[in-house]
C-alpha cells in the first residue's frame, strides 16, 4: 500500500490548471454578437423610414431610397454575422473545439464584409456631404439674404475641398475599426500554445 501510494504522489503534485481566457474572450464575443446584430435590426428599419430621416438630416428623401438596397444588406448582413459571433462565444464558454472553427470563419466573414461596407460607406457619405452642404447653404441664403451671398461661397468651397478628406477619414477609420476583433480573434487561436489547449478540449472531465 505505501509503495501504490509513494507511486501515485507525482501525479497529485501536477494538477490541471484551468486558463481564463475561454470565458473572457467568450463573454466579449457574446456581447459583441448581440450589438451587432442589434445594429442589423437597426439598419433594417432604419431604412423604411427614408422621410423621417431625411426630416432629420436635412436631406432629400430620394437619397435614402438610393441607398435603401445598400441599408437592408449591409442589417442583413450584421445580424447573421452577430448570431455566429454569438453561437461562438457561447460554444467558447463551455470549451468546445467547434468554437474555434465558427470564431476563425467569423473573423475571416467580418474582414470581407467589412471592406466592402466601407466601400459603400465611403460612397455613401461622398454624395451625403455635399447634399448637407447645399442644404445648408439654402438654410444660410434664408437666414442672410442678399448680403450673405459672399459668406456663403467661402463656406461652400471650404466644405466642397474638405469632402473627399473627410471620406477618406471616415473610410479608413472605419476599416481599423471592423478588422480589429477579426485580427485579433486570428491572431490569437493561430499560436501554438492555444492551439495546444484547445486540442485537449472534450478529453477527461467536462469543463
Amino acid at each position: 500500500m505505501n509503495e501504490q501510494a509513494s507511486e501515485q504522489a507525482p501525479v497529485s503534485r501536477n494538477p490541471v490548471v484551468k486558463t481564463t481566457w475561454p470565458k473572457t474572450i467568450g463573454i466579449v464575443t457574446l456581447l459583441f454578437g448581440v450589438l451587432g446584430g442589434l445594429k442589423g435590426v437597426g439598419s433594417i428599419l432604419s431604412s423604411f423610414f427614408s422621410e423621417m430621416l431625411a426630416k432629420a438630416s436635412n436631406l432629400p428623401p430620394e437619397f435614402y431610397d438610393k441607398w435603401r438596397p445598400f441599408m437592408l444588406g449591409s442589417g442583413a448582413g450584421e445580424i447573421c454575422l452577430g448570431i455566429f459571433l454569438f453561437l461562438g462565444g457561447f460554444m467558447l464558454l463551455y470549451r468546445k473545439r467547434f468554437a474555434v472553427v465558427i470564431l476563425v470563419l467569423w473573423a475571416l466573414m467580418k474582414m470581407l464584409f467589412g471592406v466592402v461596407g466601407a466601400f459603400f460607406n465611403y460612397l455613401m457619405q461622398k454624395e451625403q456631404l455635399p447634399l448637407m452642404l447645399e442644404q445648408q447653404r439654402k438654410v444660410m441664403e434664408k437666414a442672410g439674404g442678399a448680403g450673405g451671398g459672399a459668406g456663403t461661397e467661402q463656406v461652400a468651397e471650404m466644405v466642397t475641398n474638405m469632402t473627399e478628406v473627410i471620406s477618406t477619414v471616415m473610410l479608413f477609420a472605419g476599416l481599423i475599426w471592423v478588422m480589429v476583433l477579426p485580427l485579433f480573434i486570428l491572431i490569437w487561436f493561430i499560436r501554438p500554445k492555444i492551439r495546444r489547449e484547445v486540442a485537449t478540449w472534450g478529453q477527461g472531465t467536462a469543463d
